[in-house]
Protein backbone atom coordinates (compact mmCIF):
# COMPACT_ATOMS: atom_id res chain seq x y z
CA UNK A 1 0.00 0.00 0.00
CA UNK A 2 1.38 3.44 -0.58
CA UNK A 3 2.31 5.75 2.08
CA UNK A 4 0.88 9.01 1.96
CA UNK A 5 3.40 11.86 1.04
CA UNK A 6 3.54 14.46 4.26
CA UNK A 7 4.53 17.08 2.25
CA UNK A 8 1.84 16.94 -0.29
CA UNK A 9 -0.43 15.91 2.96
CA UNK A 10 0.69 19.19 4.50
CA UNK A 11 0.14 21.35 1.68
CA UNK A 12 -3.18 20.00 0.99
CA UNK A 13 -4.53 20.88 4.54
CA UNK A 14 -3.31 24.02 4.36
CA UNK A 15 -5.25 24.36 0.94
CA UNK A 16 -8.15 22.70 3.01
CA UNK A 17 -8.16 25.20 5.96
CA UNK A 18 -7.68 28.07 4.13
CA UNK A 19 -11.00 27.19 1.85
CA UNK A 20 -12.86 26.99 5.25
CA UNK A 21 -13.51 23.66 4.26
CA UNK A 22 -11.76 22.49 7.83
CA UNK A 23 -13.23 18.60 8.50
CA UNK A 24 -11.34 17.73 5.22
CA UNK A 25 -8.06 20.09 6.73
CA UNK A 26 -8.41 17.93 10.50
CA UNK A 27 -8.55 14.11 8.23
CA UNK A 28 -5.28 15.08 6.91
CA UNK A 29 -3.78 16.41 10.28
CA UNK A 30 -4.79 13.07 11.86
CA UNK A 31 -3.10 11.04 9.18
CA UNK A 32 -0.07 14.02 9.26
CA UNK A 33 0.28 13.71 13.02
CA UNK A 34 0.21 9.65 13.18
CA UNK A 35 2.19 8.99 10.56
CA UNK A 36 5.26 12.10 11.12
CA UNK A 37 4.40 12.76 15.41
CA UNK A 38 7.96 14.16 15.38
CA UNK A 39 7.45 17.24 12.95
CA UNK A 40 6.81 20.28 15.39
CA UNK A 41 5.57 21.88 12.13
CA UNK A 42 2.49 19.58 11.78
CA UNK A 43 1.21 19.78 15.65
CA UNK A 44 1.31 23.57 14.73
CA UNK A 45 -1.18 23.79 11.61
CA UNK A 46 -3.36 21.27 13.64
CA UNK A 47 -3.44 23.90 16.18
CA UNK A 48 -4.53 26.49 13.63
CA UNK A 49 -6.94 24.12 12.10
CA UNK A 50 -8.31 23.17 15.70
CA UNK A 51 -8.59 27.00 16.48
CA UNK A 52 -10.36 27.63 13.67
CA UNK A 53 -12.99 25.23 14.28
CA UNK A 54 -13.22 26.31 17.44
CA UNK A 55 -11.75 23.67 19.63
CA UNK A 56 -9.49 25.43 21.57
CA UNK A 57 -8.39 23.51 23.96
CA UNK A 58 -7.24 20.94 21.65
CA UNK A 59 -5.46 23.77 19.61
CA UNK A 60 -3.79 24.74 23.11
CA UNK A 61 -2.63 20.94 23.68
CA UNK A 62 -1.29 21.12 19.66
CA UNK A 63 1.17 23.80 20.65
CA UNK A 64 2.21 22.34 23.63
CA UNK A 65 2.63 18.53 21.70
CA UNK A 66 5.25 21.31 19.37
CA UNK A 67 6.64 22.83 22.11
CA UNK A 68 7.53 19.63 24.05
CA UNK A 69 9.50 18.85 20.30
CA UNK A 70 10.60 22.57 19.54
CA UNK A 71 10.62 24.46 23.17
CA UNK A 72 12.02 27.34 21.05
CA UNK A 73 9.51 27.54 18.20
CA UNK A 74 8.57 31.02 18.54
CA UNK A 75 5.69 31.16 16.29
CA UNK A 76 3.80 27.81 18.48
CA UNK A 77 5.02 30.13 21.67
CA UNK A 78 3.29 33.06 19.86
CA UNK A 79 0.05 31.29 19.33
CA UNK A 80 -0.32 29.62 22.71
CA UNK A 81 0.11 32.75 24.04
CA UNK A 82 -2.32 33.91 22.53
CA UNK A 83 -4.48 31.54 23.06
CA UNK A 84 -4.14 32.08 26.64
CA UNK A 85 -4.52 35.84 26.80
CA UNK A 86 -7.62 35.19 25.01
CA UNK A 87 -9.10 33.07 27.66
CA UNK A 88 -7.99 35.45 30.16
CA UNK A 89 -4.98 33.73 31.24
CA UNK A 90 -2.87 36.78 31.44
CA UNK A 91 0.09 35.62 33.39
CA UNK A 92 0.67 32.21 31.35
CA UNK A 93 0.28 34.34 27.84
CA UNK A 94 2.48 36.65 29.62
CA UNK A 95 5.12 34.28 30.24
CA UNK A 96 4.85 32.84 26.98
CA UNK A 97 5.37 35.96 25.25
CA UNK A 98 8.18 37.17 27.60
CA UNK A 99 9.82 33.51 26.10
CA UNK A 100 9.47 34.66 22.58
CA UNK A 101 11.22 38.22 23.63
CA UNK A 102 14.31 35.94 24.98
CA UNK A 103 14.67 34.05 21.47
CA UNK A 104 13.88 36.85 19.41
CA UNK A 105 13.75 40.95 21.42
CA UNK A 106 12.19 42.31 18.26
CA UNK A 107 9.60 39.75 17.42
CA UNK A 108 6.14 42.63 16.99
CA UNK A 109 3.72 40.41 17.85
CA UNK A 110 4.68 39.39 21.02
CA UNK A 111 6.07 43.20 22.04
CA UNK A 112 2.54 44.40 20.90
CA UNK A 113 0.47 41.71 22.89
CA UNK A 114 2.81 41.83 26.12
CA UNK A 115 2.19 44.87 26.20
CA UNK A 116 -1.27 45.08 26.19
CA UNK A 117 -1.55 42.53 28.93
CA UNK A 118 0.83 44.36 31.49
CA UNK A 119 -1.23 47.35 30.58
CA UNK A 120 -4.17 45.10 31.33
CA UNK A 121 -2.70 44.63 34.52
CA UNK A 122 -1.96 47.48 35.57
CA UNK A 123 1.92 47.49 35.14
CA UNK A 124 1.51 50.72 32.72
CA UNK A 125 5.10 51.64 33.06
CA UNK A 126 6.14 48.53 32.10
CA UNK A 127 3.82 48.29 29.40
CA UNK A 128 4.90 51.86 28.00
CA UNK A 129 8.45 50.39 27.76
CA UNK A 130 7.32 47.61 26.05
CA UNK A 131 5.09 49.33 23.32
CA UNK A 132 7.64 51.78 23.07
CA UNK A 133 9.40 49.61 21.88
CA UNK A 134 6.73 48.13 19.78
CA UNK A 135 6.34 51.96 18.49
CA UNK A 136 9.70 52.05 17.68
CA UNK A 137 9.94 48.72 15.45
CA UNK A 138 6.91 49.78 13.62
CA UNK A 139 6.34 53.51 13.42
CA UNK A 140 3.96 52.83 10.15
CA UNK A 141 1.71 50.30 11.96
CA UNK A 142 -1.31 52.60 13.00
CA UNK A 143 -2.74 49.47 15.59
CA UNK A 144 0.83 49.40 17.31
CA UNK A 145 0.93 53.58 17.33
CA UNK A 146 -2.57 53.77 18.87
CA UNK A 147 -1.76 51.48 21.77
CA UNK A 148 1.28 52.96 22.22
CA UNK A 149 -0.53 56.12 22.76
CA UNK A 150 -3.40 54.66 24.74
CA UNK A 151 -0.63 53.14 27.61
CA UNK A 152 1.29 57.05 27.63
CA UNK A 153 -2.13 57.92 28.73
CA UNK A 154 -2.35 56.48 31.30
CA UNK A 155 1.31 57.04 32.61
CA UNK A 156 0.35 60.86 32.40
CA UNK A 157 2.35 61.33 29.37
CA UNK A 158 -0.35 63.39 27.67
CA UNK A 159 1.14 65.31 25.07
CA UNK A 160 3.63 62.39 24.08
CA UNK A 161 0.38 60.63 23.89
CA UNK A 162 -1.83 62.65 21.59
CA UNK A 163 1.43 63.05 19.05
CA UNK A 164 0.98 58.93 19.06
CA UNK A 165 -2.80 59.15 18.49
CA UNK A 166 -1.96 61.72 15.58
CA UNK A 167 0.27 59.48 14.18
CA UNK A 168 -1.93 56.53 14.23
CA UNK A 169 -4.92 58.60 12.63
CA UNK A 170 -1.94 59.90 9.74
CA UNK A 171 -1.54 56.18 9.15
CA UNK A 172 -4.97 55.16 8.74
CA UNK A 173 -6.83 58.73 8.37
CA UNK A 174 -10.38 56.22 7.68
CA UNK A 175 -10.60 54.26 10.72
CA UNK A 176 -12.89 56.36 12.82
CA UNK A 177 -11.66 54.12 15.89
CA UNK A 178 -8.33 56.10 15.71
CA UNK A 179 -10.02 59.31 15.37
CA UNK A 180 -12.08 58.32 18.58
CA UNK A 181 -9.42 57.69 20.85
CA UNK A 182 -7.54 60.98 19.58
CA UNK A 183 -10.69 63.35 20.30
CA UNK A 184 -11.06 61.86 23.49
CA UNK A 185 -8.09 62.89 24.81
CA UNK A 186 -8.13 66.26 22.86
CA UNK A 187 -11.86 67.03 24.75
CA UNK A 188 -9.94 66.12 28.09
CA UNK A 189 -7.42 68.15 27.66
CA UNK A 190 -9.81 71.08 26.61
CA UNK A 191 -7.31 71.60 23.35
CA UNK A 192 -8.95 73.55 20.60
CA UNK A 193 -8.05 70.89 18.03
CA UNK A 194 -10.82 68.64 19.35
CA UNK A 195 -12.69 67.26 16.16
CA UNK A 196 -9.95 68.92 13.72
CA UNK A 197 -8.84 65.00 12.70
CA UNK A 198 -12.95 64.01 11.29
CA UNK A 199 -12.79 67.29 9.32
CA UNK A 200 -9.40 66.69 7.86
CA UNK A 201 -9.99 63.09 6.91
CA UNK A 202 -13.49 64.05 5.62
CA UNK A 203 -12.14 66.18 3.10
CA UNK A 204 -10.40 63.25 1.53
CA UNK A 205 -13.45 60.94 2.44
CA UNK A 206 -17.04 62.57 2.21
CA UNK A 207 -18.85 59.94 1.87
CA UNK A 208 -17.54 58.34 4.54
CA UNK A 209 -20.61 57.45 6.85
CA UNK A 210 -18.70 56.15 9.58
CA UNK A 211 -16.86 59.17 10.03
CA UNK A 212 -19.91 61.32 9.74
CA UNK A 213 -21.49 58.82 12.42
CA UNK A 214 -18.46 59.25 14.70
CA UNK A 215 -17.95 63.35 14.30
CA UNK A 216 -22.07 63.29 15.16
CA UNK A 217 -22.42 61.33 17.90
CA UNK A 218 -19.12 63.34 19.97
CA UNK A 219 -20.69 66.48 18.35
CA UNK A 220 -23.90 65.25 20.47
CA UNK A 221 -21.60 64.36 23.67
CA UNK A 222 -20.14 67.58 23.67
CA UNK A 223 -23.22 69.46 23.80
CA UNK A 224 -23.06 70.80 19.94
CA UNK A 225 -26.65 69.24 19.27
CA UNK A 226 -27.02 71.71 16.06
CA UNK A 227 -23.95 70.49 14.05
CA UNK A 228 -24.45 67.00 15.29
CA UNK A 229 -27.93 67.40 13.68
CA UNK A 230 -26.75 69.08 11.09
CA UNK A 231 -24.01 66.33 10.03
CA UNK A 232 -26.26 63.13 10.26
CA UNK A 233 -28.62 64.63 7.91
CA UNK A 234 -25.95 65.43 5.25
CA UNK A 235 -24.33 61.74 5.75
CA UNK A 236 -28.49 60.66 5.07
CA UNK A 237 -28.15 62.09 1.81
CA UNK A 238 -25.61 60.46 0.34
CA UNK A 239 -26.20 56.88 2.70
CA UNK A 240 -30.28 57.08 3.02
CA UNK A 241 -29.93 53.08 4.33
CA UNK A 242 -27.69 53.30 6.94
CA UNK A 243 -29.89 53.36 10.03
CA UNK A 244 -27.15 53.52 12.84
CA UNK A 245 -27.17 57.37 10.94
CA UNK A 246 -30.96 57.85 10.69
CA UNK A 247 -31.27 56.18 14.98
CA UNK A 248 -28.16 58.64 16.19
CA UNK A 249 -30.26 61.70 14.72
CA UNK A 250 -33.21 60.20 16.54
CA UNK A 251 -31.03 60.39 19.98
CA UNK A 252 -29.80 64.12 18.50
CA UNK A 253 -33.62 65.03 18.02
CA UNK A 254 -34.67 63.77 21.34
CA UNK A 255 -31.77 65.84 23.06
CA UNK A 256 -33.50 68.79 21.20
CA UNK A 257 -36.89 67.64 22.89
CA UNK A 258 -38.15 67.45 19.18
CA UNK A 259 -40.15 64.57 20.21
CA UNK A 260 -42.16 64.08 17.00
CA UNK A 261 -39.33 64.19 14.63
CA UNK A 262 -36.46 62.02 16.53
CA UNK A 263 -40.07 59.43 16.82
CA UNK A 264 -40.35 59.33 13.03
CA UNK A 265 -36.49 58.83 12.47
CA UNK A 266 -36.40 55.90 15.12
CA UNK A 267 -39.49 54.09 13.29
CA UNK A 268 -37.59 54.44 10.06
CA UNK A 269 -34.68 52.67 11.40
CA UNK A 270 -36.57 50.36 12.78
CA UNK A 271 -38.37 49.45 9.31
CA UNK A 272 -34.53 49.42 7.90
CA UNK A 273 -33.26 47.27 10.75
CA UNK A 274 -36.18 45.05 12.38
CA UNK A 275 -36.00 43.86 15.82
CA UNK A 276 -32.53 46.17 16.24
CA UNK A 277 -32.36 46.06 20.21
CA UNK A 278 -30.06 49.44 20.03
CA UNK A 279 -32.73 51.34 17.77
CA UNK A 280 -35.54 49.87 19.94
CA UNK A 281 -33.92 50.97 22.96
CA UNK A 282 -32.99 54.20 21.90
CA UNK A 283 -36.97 54.12 21.46
CA UNK A 284 -37.69 53.37 24.35
CA UNK A 285 -35.85 56.47 26.12
CA UNK A 286 -37.47 58.27 23.65
CA UNK A 287 -41.38 57.34 24.16
CA UNK A 288 -40.49 56.87 27.63
CA UNK A 289 -39.85 60.85 27.75
CA UNK A 290 -42.51 61.52 25.73
CA UNK A 291 -44.93 59.76 28.53
CA UNK A 292 -46.12 57.15 26.67
CA UNK A 293 -45.28 54.64 29.32
CA UNK A 294 -47.33 51.80 27.66
CA UNK A 295 -45.62 51.87 24.67
CA UNK A 296 -42.36 52.03 26.53
CA UNK A 297 -42.84 49.13 28.80
CA UNK A 298 -44.04 46.89 25.62
CA UNK A 299 -40.26 47.77 23.98
CA UNK A 300 -38.59 46.98 27.17
CA UNK A 301 -40.80 43.36 27.45
CA UNK A 302 -39.40 42.37 24.23
CA UNK A 303 -35.88 44.18 24.64
CA UNK A 304 -36.02 41.79 27.65
CA UNK A 305 -37.05 38.65 26.20
CA UNK A 306 -34.04 39.02 23.37
CA UNK A 307 -31.31 39.68 26.31
CA UNK A 308 -32.74 39.19 29.81
CA UNK A 309 -29.76 39.96 31.67
CA UNK A 310 -29.23 43.48 29.95
CA UNK A 311 -28.85 46.05 32.81
CA UNK A 312 -30.16 49.45 30.68
CA UNK A 313 -33.16 47.41 30.08
CA UNK A 314 -33.96 46.56 33.30
CA UNK A 315 -33.32 50.46 34.10
CA UNK A 316 -35.59 51.71 31.56
CA UNK A 317 -38.25 48.39 32.79
CA UNK A 318 -38.38 49.83 36.04
CA UNK A 319 -39.21 53.61 34.82
CA UNK A 320 -41.54 52.24 32.99
CA UNK A 321 -43.17 50.40 36.35
CA UNK A 322 -43.36 53.45 38.32
CA UNK A 323 -44.81 55.41 35.45
CA UNK A 324 -47.57 53.31 35.44
CA UNK A 325 -47.72 52.88 39.13
CA UNK A 326 -47.25 49.37 39.38
CA UNK A 327 -46.06 46.93 42.07
CA UNK A 328 -43.16 45.83 40.32
CA UNK A 329 -41.35 49.06 40.43
CA UNK A 330 -41.14 48.61 44.16
CA UNK A 331 -39.72 45.36 43.03
CA UNK A 332 -37.09 46.67 41.40
CA UNK A 333 -36.09 49.16 43.86
CA UNK A 334 -36.66 47.96 46.86
CA UNK A 335 -34.35 50.80 48.37
CA UNK A 336 -34.91 49.62 51.95
CA UNK A 337 -33.10 45.61 51.06
CA UNK A 338 -31.43 46.26 47.97
CA UNK A 339 -29.47 49.84 48.81
CA UNK A 340 -26.70 50.05 51.37
CA UNK A 341 -24.57 53.10 53.08
CA UNK A 342 -22.43 52.95 55.55
CA UNK A 343 -18.79 53.33 56.40
CA UNK A 344 -16.34 50.77 55.82
CA UNK A 345 -13.76 49.28 58.39
CA UNK A 346 -10.92 51.05 58.96
CA UNK A 347 -8.14 49.33 57.13
CA UNK A 348 -4.87 48.17 58.74
CA UNK A 349 -1.93 50.57 60.07
CA UNK A 350 -4.35 53.42 60.12
CA UNK A 351 -5.91 54.94 63.35
CA UNK A 352 -9.13 55.89 61.74
CA UNK A 353 -10.96 56.57 58.59
CA UNK A 354 -9.43 60.64 58.12
CA UNK A 355 -5.94 58.99 58.33
CA UNK A 356 -6.42 56.61 56.01
CA UNK A 357 -8.77 59.30 53.56
CA UNK A 358 -5.67 61.21 53.87
CA UNK A 359 -3.39 59.38 52.52
CA UNK A 360 -5.82 58.08 49.78
CA UNK A 361 -6.77 61.74 48.74
CA UNK A 362 -3.03 62.09 48.13
CA UNK A 363 -2.41 59.14 46.25
CA UNK A 364 -5.17 59.44 43.73
CA UNK A 365 -4.08 63.06 43.08
CA UNK A 366 -1.41 61.90 40.74
CA UNK A 367 -4.05 59.92 38.28
CA UNK A 368 -6.37 63.15 37.93
CA UNK A 369 -4.15 64.51 34.98
CA UNK A 370 -6.83 65.57 32.81
CA UNK A 371 -8.49 68.76 32.59
CA UNK A 372 -12.17 68.11 31.75
CA UNK A 373 -14.52 65.36 32.23
CA UNK A 374 -14.53 62.66 29.86
CA UNK A 375 -16.76 63.00 26.73
CA UNK A 376 -19.05 59.57 27.26
CA UNK A 377 -19.36 59.51 31.16
CA UNK A 378 -21.82 60.42 33.24
CA UNK A 379 -19.33 62.93 35.33
CA UNK A 380 -19.85 67.16 34.48
CA UNK A 381 -17.42 68.99 35.14
CA UNK A 382 -14.80 67.37 37.19
CA UNK A 383 -12.00 64.60 36.19
CA UNK A 384 -12.56 60.59 35.91
CA UNK A 385 -9.31 58.62 36.40
CA UNK A 386 -8.42 56.51 33.41
CA UNK A 387 -8.52 52.60 32.80
CA UNK A 388 -9.10 50.03 36.25
CA UNK A 389 -7.92 51.94 39.08
CA UNK A 390 -8.04 48.91 41.40
CA UNK A 391 -5.20 47.48 38.66
CA UNK A 392 -3.07 50.50 40.06
CA UNK A 393 -0.50 48.78 42.86
CA UNK A 394 -0.35 51.32 45.01
CA UNK A 395 -0.66 50.95 48.82
CA UNK A 396 -3.55 53.09 49.85
CA UNK A 397 -5.40 52.07 46.72
CA UNK A 398 -5.07 48.20 47.47
CA UNK A 399 -5.84 48.88 50.99
CA UNK A 400 -9.24 50.31 49.88
CA UNK A 401 -9.86 47.40 46.85
CA UNK A 402 -9.78 45.47 50.40
CA UNK A 403 -12.37 47.29 52.41
CA UNK A 404 -14.45 47.67 49.58
CA UNK A 405 -14.76 43.93 48.71
CA UNK A 406 -15.12 43.18 52.62
CA UNK A 407 -17.94 44.99 52.58
CA UNK A 408 -19.54 43.50 49.67
CA UNK A 409 -19.20 40.21 51.21
CA UNK A 410 -21.15 41.71 54.19
CA UNK A 411 -23.90 43.52 52.40
CA UNK A 412 -24.10 39.89 50.00
CA UNK A 413 -24.86 38.10 52.78
CA UNK A 414 -28.13 39.93 53.82
CA UNK A 415 -29.65 39.07 50.33
CA UNK A 416 -32.40 37.17 50.19
CA UNK A 417 -32.67 35.18 46.82
CA UNK A 418 -35.69 35.13 44.73
CA UNK A 419 -35.47 33.45 41.34
CA UNK A 420 -37.41 35.48 39.43
CA UNK A 421 -35.53 38.87 40.44
CA UNK A 422 -32.92 40.01 37.89
CA UNK A 423 -30.17 40.72 40.92
CA UNK A 424 -31.30 38.55 43.23
CA UNK A 425 -31.79 35.38 41.01
CA UNK A 426 -27.68 34.90 41.11
CA UNK A 427 -26.29 35.92 44.46
CA UNK A 428 -22.64 35.22 43.84
CA UNK A 429 -20.58 33.89 46.75
CA UNK A 430 -17.50 35.69 45.33
CA UNK A 431 -17.12 38.72 43.29
CA UNK A 432 -14.65 40.66 40.85
CA UNK A 433 -14.37 44.19 40.34
CA UNK A 434 -15.18 44.81 36.46
CA UNK A 435 -14.42 48.42 36.71
CA UNK A 436 -12.98 51.15 39.13
CA UNK A 437 -12.59 55.11 38.86
CA UNK A 438 -11.95 57.59 40.80
CA UNK A 439 -14.06 61.42 40.25
CA UNK A 440 -12.97 64.57 41.49
CA UNK A 441 -15.44 67.48 40.93
CA UNK A 442 -15.01 70.84 42.06
CA UNK A 443 -17.90 73.11 42.29
CA UNK A 444 -20.48 72.74 39.90
CA UNK A 445 -19.15 69.16 39.25
CA UNK A 446 -22.38 66.99 39.22
CA UNK A 447 -23.30 63.37 37.75
CA UNK A 448 -26.12 62.67 35.36
CA UNK A 449 -28.31 60.57 35.38
CA UNK A 450 -27.54 56.95 34.86
CA UNK A 451 -26.78 53.14 35.57
CA UNK A 452 -24.02 51.26 35.17
CA UNK A 453 -23.96 48.22 32.16
CA UNK A 454 -20.94 46.43 33.39
CA UNK A 455 -22.16 45.92 36.50
CA UNK A 456 -23.78 43.57 39.22
CA UNK A 457 -23.81 45.98 41.75
CA UNK A 458 -22.35 48.94 41.87
CA UNK A 459 -20.89 52.05 44.35
CA UNK A 460 -19.21 55.07 45.46
CA UNK A 461 -16.60 55.33 48.33
CA UNK A 462 -16.40 58.76 49.52
CA UNK A 463 -12.73 59.92 50.27
CA UNK A 464 -12.64 63.66 50.21
CA UNK A 465 -15.80 66.32 50.54
CA UNK A 466 -16.67 69.73 50.68
CA UNK A 467 -17.53 71.53 53.82
CA UNK A 468 -21.25 72.29 51.41
CA UNK A 469 -22.19 68.74 51.70
CA UNK A 470 -24.32 68.69 54.77
CA UNK A 471 -27.25 67.25 56.41
CA UNK A 472 -29.11 70.70 57.17
CA UNK A 473 -28.60 71.73 53.28
CA UNK A 474 -32.04 72.35 52.26
CA UNK A 475 -31.03 72.07 48.71
CA UNK A 476 -29.08 68.88 49.27
CA UNK A 477 -25.90 69.79 47.54
CA UNK A 478 -23.44 67.28 46.17
CA UNK A 479 -25.85 64.49 47.72
CA UNK A 480 -27.05 61.06 45.90
CA UNK A 481 -30.28 60.81 44.04
CA UNK A 482 -32.14 57.16 42.85
CA UNK A 483 -34.62 56.65 40.52
CA UNK A 484 -34.59 59.88 38.60
CA UNK A 485 -34.18 58.75 34.82
CA UNK A 486 -31.00 59.89 32.81
CA UNK A 487 -33.35 61.05 29.35
CA UNK A 488 -35.05 63.63 28.63
CA UNK A 489 -38.46 63.75 29.43
CA UNK A 490 -41.36 66.13 28.91
CA UNK A 491 -42.49 65.70 32.81
CA UNK A 492 -39.13 64.52 34.24
CA UNK A 493 -39.37 62.51 37.35
CA UNK A 494 -38.18 63.72 40.74
CA UNK A 495 -35.80 61.05 42.62
CA UNK A 496 -37.09 58.61 45.09
CA UNK A 497 -34.63 58.78 47.43
CA UNK A 498 -31.68 61.30 48.41
CA UNK A 499 -28.40 60.12 50.06
CA UNK A 500 -26.55 62.45 51.97
CA UNK A 501 -22.32 61.21 51.30
CA UNK A 502 -19.81 61.36 54.24
CA UNK A 503 -16.52 60.86 53.93
CA UNK A 504 -15.77 57.31 55.13
CA UNK A 505 -18.82 56.44 53.74
CA UNK A 506 -19.50 53.45 50.66
CA UNK A 507 -22.87 52.86 48.97
CA UNK A 508 -23.86 49.56 47.16
CA UNK A 509 -27.22 49.80 44.84
CA UNK A 510 -28.09 47.25 41.97
CA UNK A 511 -26.78 48.68 38.70
CA UNK A 512 -29.57 48.91 36.84
CA UNK A 513 -30.78 51.48 39.39
CA UNK A 514 -30.86 55.10 37.62
CA UNK A 515 -28.86 57.21 40.35
CA UNK A 516 -26.95 60.59 39.86
CA UNK A 517 -25.57 63.66 42.00
CA UNK A 518 -26.70 67.44 42.94
CA UNK A 519 -24.21 70.01 41.82
CA UNK A 520 -22.93 72.29 44.56
CA UNK A 521 -21.33 75.81 44.74
CA UNK A 522 -19.69 77.92 46.78
CA UNK A 523 -16.54 76.43 47.68
CA UNK A 524 -12.99 75.56 46.53
CA UNK A 525 -13.08 72.15 47.91
CA UNK A 526 -13.12 68.98 46.05
CA UNK A 527 -16.09 66.27 46.06
CA UNK A 528 -13.42 62.67 45.53
CA UNK A 529 -14.86 59.48 45.61
CA UNK A 530 -13.61 56.15 44.08
CA UNK A 531 -16.46 53.97 42.35
CA UNK A 532 -16.88 50.64 41.10
CA UNK A 533 -19.01 47.94 39.81
CA UNK A 534 -18.65 44.04 40.16
CA UNK A 535 -20.00 40.74 39.39
CA UNK A 536 -20.38 37.32 40.62
CA UNK A 537 -17.20 34.90 39.49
Amino acid sequence: MTQPNPKALFEQAVHYMTAGNLPAALQNMKILCASTPGRPEVWHLLSEVQRRAGNLQASEEALKRALAIRPRFVAALNQLAQLQRNAGRLDEASQNFRKVLEIEPGNLRALHDLGLILKTLGHWEEAEQVLRKAASLAPDNPNVQQNFGSVLRLTGRTEEAIKALRKAVELAPDNPDNHHWLNELLWMQGDETFLESYHDAKKESPDHPGLSLQLATHLMYAGRLDEAEQELRNALEKAPERFDLRMTLGSVLHEQESWDDALSEFETALEQSPNNTTILDGMGDLVLGMGDAERGLKIYEQLLRYEPENIAFWANMATAYRMLGRDEYHWLYDLDNLLFAGKIDVPPGYRDLAEFNEELLHDLEKWHFDKQHPLHQSVKGGTQTADNLFNVDQHSIQLLKRAMLDQIHSFDATLKPDPTHPTLKNIPTEVMFSGSWSIRNPAGGFHLNHHHIEGWYSGPYYVSLPDVIRADDPEKQGWVTFGQPGFKAREPLEPDLYVQPQEGMMVLFPSYMWHGTIPFYGTDQYRVTVAQDHVGI
